[in-house]
């Protein structure tokens, strides 16, 4: 009990149905270059079936062996990080299907854990959402509240795109504006709004730290005490990205990610909703051929 304890808080790791047993922690080579694994177990008793969603009464879900999954947790020293994790898998009576026990540290069909995965990549959703309220605020307005309102509706996209990418001598016509640029169109609507302003330019500021994998500009950005415009749901992405500050620099440092499982994963998905009422195993057999090429 004292090695899971020590462990799960060195990992930062919540799980209670996480175990740790003693020597669990080895040091072996990997491709070619010296990686950490430890080993644990996750299993618990299911209230209900994953599948079916029928109740675990009278023994009805019960356990079926076991499943491995090698997991890229953060850095911890000097070498690479991967949790050997053994999911307890069920078997359910009543569906006589079976599903593996789930974590809050990795999502579904996923092995990088969401630790590692915390290099939150600052999407435009609280840009985009004061957009929108400053844009209702000018939509009961006469003659210039109503343009201000048409073109923050119109020209939303030019908002949500990186300050870099903006053209700053190509003229081109825009509707509402006429023959300018980029910048000056994104300029013109963040003049409505002094939230807007404040917000856009922490949310650029964050996303070129990001982009450019300046961990030091990022900490910066970080320890600056927030505008008081700075809306609710950025500081509390704010408050995430310090949370995870440890693990964004190891992503930084390491071009790790999952991208191509969560590529084949979405392609599974539409292949099941495609081929919807279809029980035929040779279906399954072309998918996964289709997918592999």
């Amino acid at each position: 009990m004292h090695t899971t304890h020590d462990i799960k808080n060195l990992l930062d790791i919540q799980d209670p149905n996480i175990t740790f047993s003693d020597a669990c922690v080895e040091i072996k080579q990997d491709r070619g270059k010296v990686c950490k694994f430890i080993s644990a177990t996750l299993t618990y008793t299911p209230t209900h079936c994953a599948v079916c969603g029928m109740k675990n009464e009278h023994f009805s879900v019960i356990k079926n062996g076991t499943q491995t999954s090698r997991i890229t947790l953060p850095l911890t020293g000097v070498h690479r990080t991967f949790l050997l994790l053994k999911k307890q898998r069920f078997f359910c009576k009543s569906c006589s299907c079976t599903f593996v026990a789930r974590s809050s540290i990795v999502d579904r069909h996923c092995f990088i854990s969401n630790q590692t995965k915390a290099r939150v990549t600052m999407k435009a959703t609280e840009v985009h959402q004061l957009r929108i309220q400053v844009m209702n605020g000018f939509r009961r307005g006469y003659n210039e509240d109503q343009k201000k309102y048409r073109r923050l509706k119109r020209y939303w996209k030019l908002l949500l795109k990186n300050e870099k990418d903006l053209t700053y001598t190509v003229y081109k016509p825009f509707g509402l504006f006429g023959q300018t640029t980029d910048r000056t169109v994104v300029d013109t609507l963040l003049s409505y709004d002094e939230r807007l302003q404040v917000n856009y330019t922490l949310y650029q500021s964050l996303l070129n730290a990001m982009k450019d994998k300046d961990i030091n500009a990022l900490q910066t950005l970080l320890k600056q005490p927030l505008h008081e415009t700075i809306s609710m749901d950025f500081r509390r992405s704010v408050r995430t990205l310090k949370h995870h500050l440890s693990s964004i620099e190891n992503s930084f440092m390491y071009l790790f990610n999952n991208g191509r499982i969560e590529g084949i994963h979405n392609k599974i998905k539409v292949l099941n909703r495609v081929a919807m009422g279809i029980v035929i195993s040779r279906t399954t057999v072309s998918g996964s051929s289709f997918i592999s090429n």
